[in-house]
């Protein structure tokens, strides 16, 4: 027995939809895991090169701005990694010390 069009136009829609909310709602585990570590490393490495970067400044003749000299994003810094600390391991902190 032929199938009309719109049958097959049908069956071919349900297909498609099924197999988009297949895809787009399973999303791998370790895929998610691996994007949370490279944002997680991306963040640590930009607050510490924010350190480093202070660290290296040697300012004296800037004015003073506030409580942390003419270092705006120093507390910022420190909150972000006093926030997160917890979250370094050794083996991350080893790869963002070198």
């Amino acid at each position: 027995m032929k199938k009309t069009r719109k049958e097959m136009k049908l069956k071919t829609r349900h297909d498609v939809n099924v197999d988009y909310k297949a895809v787009s709602f399973d999303q791998d585990p370790q895929e998610r895991r691996k994007m949370q570590s490279q944002t997680l490393f991306a963040v640590f490495q930009i607050l510490f090169r924010i350190l480093k970067h202070i660290m290296q400044t040697k300012s004296e003749a800037s004015p003073v701005h506030g409580a942390f000299g003419s270092h705006p994003l120093l507390d910022p810094c420190l909150n972000g990694i006093g926030k997160f600390a917890h979250l370094i391991d050794l083996d991350f902190m080893a790869d963002l010390m070198s």
